[in-house]
């Protein structure tokens, strides 16, 4: 009879310790909830009261103590942070009202049209100069489309003397060769093209054996 009184007072008191277990993890769970909320609180309140200059001093050491942090990290931990990285972006994606939302989306269209904006006026201020060689250093910034080298016209000119085709802009027999300088190759010519000597003065002239009217070197 005792046995069965000791088994029973020790499953009760197996059922009450699980319950105030699980009590206080809720307590827990509500308490640090609670102090979490606090914490962002108190942190929007202190960016509100920040003033320019104080906003980037604080910016400036953010971004100076994540870089010496990712440098120290090693490709395990890296692939972990990126991992929580995007769980959190989900999640506060899903928590976002219909309203809040479109505010993210019309920040996210503003802020891409200011940088292609940027994009564009550094393509058109960065022009093109030294064109020796730069098909080994591309240059995102540059459109290289838009140069007269590259854009030429279509091919609709036909020439007086032989009648073939010729781009619209394309050099003319007689230009110098210091005008050719910037193709940065010149032997890259037209195949009915090559260097000639006019009145000791070096151009590019037509090749072509039915073309009378332009001289041909030899």
């Amino acid at each position: 009879m005792s046995g069965r009184r000791r088994r029973s007072n020790i499953g009760l008191s197996t059922v009450n310790t699980r319950r105030v277990r699980s009590a206080r993890n809720e307590k827990s769970t509500t308490e640090r909830e609670a102090r979490l909320s606090q914490a962002r609180d108190k942190y929007r309140a202190e960016r509100k009261r920040e003033s320019s200059v104080e906003r980037e001093i604080r910016r400036s050491r953010d971004r100076d103590r994540h870089t010496v942090q990712r440098d120290r990290e090693s490709s395990v931990e890296r692939g972990a942070r990126l991992s929580q990285l995007r769980d959190r972006y989900r999640a506060e994606r899903e928590r976002e009202s219909s309203v809040e939302r479109e505010v993210h989306r019309s920040r996210d269209r503003e802020s891409h049209r200011i940088q292609r904006a940027r994009e564009s006026l550094a393509r058109v201020t960065n022009s093109w100069g030294n064109k020796e060689n730069s098909a080994m250093s591309y240059d995102p910034s540059i459109s290289y489309k838009d140069d007269r080298i590259v854009s030429i016209g279509t091919m609709s000119v036909v020439c007086e003397h032989c009648l073939a085709l010729k781009f619209k802009d394309e050099s003319k027999a007689d230009e110098s060769l210091d005008n050719w300088k910037s193709y940065g190759n010149w032997r890259k010519l037209l195949p009915y093209q090559k260097l000639g000597r006019v009145n000791s003065k070096i151009v590019i002239i037509c090749t072509l054996k039915q073309c009378q009217k332009t001289p041909v070197a030899e």
